[in-house]
């Protein structure tokens, strides 16, 4: 049973796909019987030692479970008792081919570690005596549901925390963070994910080919004390209630392109439709719910830059003359056939000498992070209030649910790369793909 609410909820309908496309690939994560208890369930869940780190003199076990689920669009969700985080989220593309979208490491010890940018992290926008994302959880697990959760208890301020991920067939993922107290305490719970469609190596040339979708009229700008002001986006490249590309609204020549959109949702709506990334070429995609009003997005700008194609003066790009570049390859450096491949003819109005090269941030699979290699969707409660509030009558609650898939109107033979218009090719679906 679906949780998204049906007044926002698209129903996509299976298109028939001709030539090879008609073939899907068979997932390669596991789809069986839990092991444990000899029941076969619609979810199943896997639980591994992640790691160790050391707190205060003491060893403590980073344990990681594995979400997955069933069908030909099956994923995983990975999630870790460090910080309560989300880690992983694998999901496949029109043939079938599995990536994981989301940024991360490899090691608990990389997270725990001061470079960590807050991938996947449960943090509080309301100051706490705690780091949340520094300790490590209690968890349990239920395998009926399909669910993780993850609690904390802080003592001196009399307060409990429990993070909920629980994976559905229909592809959804729900994180519930709640909060338990007997006093009266400013806390504002949200989940933070770095997302890239096209796999979380991929980087800027692949985010600016993703179609981006927000379901908000106006942003907010906080100015002095002038906590309420807020700007209508009509008519400006913060318009994203029609999706678009994101290279065509040029938010990667921003400088800090960070903004709280505050979402169109009825009084009476609980959950509401909060924005959508699309990758064109992979069909792959993700929705995002959430029952509070703001949305805070970012294209992971306090990370380094890199070097601008073309820059030739340094020898940080060695390929040979004829050299194929495989799409798993997962070097930040690009070529003038890469560049051609993902309509990247130069970085519009960067100079050589005004970026100049900064080490990257090493994640996943050795990967490479780099500035604007991911957008950052975080539900935020209204700061303008005091709503995110504590009380011993009602406890805080917040809900997020991120809806990954394939959108199967994109799946037909696209032309080879090398074709001009290509994207635009694809991206006249993407208008469709709205919610009304």
């Amino acid at each position: 049973m679906s949780l998204v609410p049906e007044d926002v909820k698209d129903e996509v309908e299976d298109v028939e796909v001709p030539g090879e496309y008609e073939v899907f690939i068979e997932p390669t994560y596991p789809r069986e019987i839990d092991i444990d208890d000899g029941i076969e369930r619609d979810i199943i869940i896997r639980q591994e030692l992640f790691g160790v780190i050391r707190q205060y003199g003491n060893e403590f076990d980073v344990m990681r479970f594995s979400l997955s689920n069933k069908g030909k669009d099956a994923i995983t969700v990975q999630v870790m008792s460090l910080g309560a985080a989300l880690t992983g989220i694998i999901c496949p593309d029109r043939n079938g081919v599995y990536r994981d979208v989301v940024l991360g490491f490899d090691d608990p010890q990389s997270y725990y570690s001061s470079t960590n940018p807050g991938f996947g992290r449960i943090t509080s926008l309301c100051p706490l005596p705690y780091n949340l994302e520094k300790i490590v959880w209690d968890w349990d697990f239920d395998r009926d549901e399909g669910s993780v959760t993850f609690s904390t208890t802080f003592y001196k301020i009399d307060t409990v925390l429990t993070v909920r991920y629980m994976l559905t067939t229909c592809n959804e993922i729900v994180v519930d963070m709640k909060a338990y107290g007997s006093k009266i305490l400013p806390i504002s719970l949200t989940n933070q994910v770095y997302w890239n469609m096209a796999g979380h190596y991929k980087g800027e040339a692949a985010l600016k080919h993703h179609a981006l979708a927000i379901n908000s009229d106006r942003i907010w700008k906080h100015h002095g004390y002038k906590l309420k002001n807020f700007i209508g986006v009509s008519g400006t490249r913060l318009d994203f209630r029609i999706p678009r590309l994101m290279d065509d609204t040029k938010v990667f020549g921003e400088a800090n392109f960070e903004h709280v959109f505050v979402l169109t949702k009825g009084s009476e709506q609980r959950v509401a439709f909060a924005g959508r990334l699309i990758h064109p070429r992979s069909c792959r995609y993700v929705e995002i719910f959430s029952d509070q009003p703001w949305v805070l997005c970012n294209t992971f700008n306090k990370m380094p830059r890199a070097y601008p194609p073309g820059w030739d003066d340094l020898d940080i790009c060695s390929s040979s003359e004829g050299a194929d570049n495989d799409d798993d390859d997962l070097s930040t450096c690009s070529t003038d056939e890469d560049d051609a491949a993902e309509g990247n003819d130069n970085f519009r109005g960067f100079s050589k000498i005004s970026f100049p090269y900064m080490d990257e941030l090493n994640g996943k699979e050795g990967a490479a992070y780099q500035k604007y290699g991911a957008l950052c969707m975080t539900p935020l409660s209204d700061l303008t209030g005091f709503d995110p509030m504590l009380r011993s009558s009602k406890p805080y609650s917040h809900r997020i649910i991120y809806k990954v898939g394939v959108y199967r109107k994109f799946m037909r033979p696209k032309p080879p790369l090398e074709e001009e218009g290509e994207n635009e090719l694809l991206f006249e679906d993407v208008q469709d793909f709205i919610h009304e």
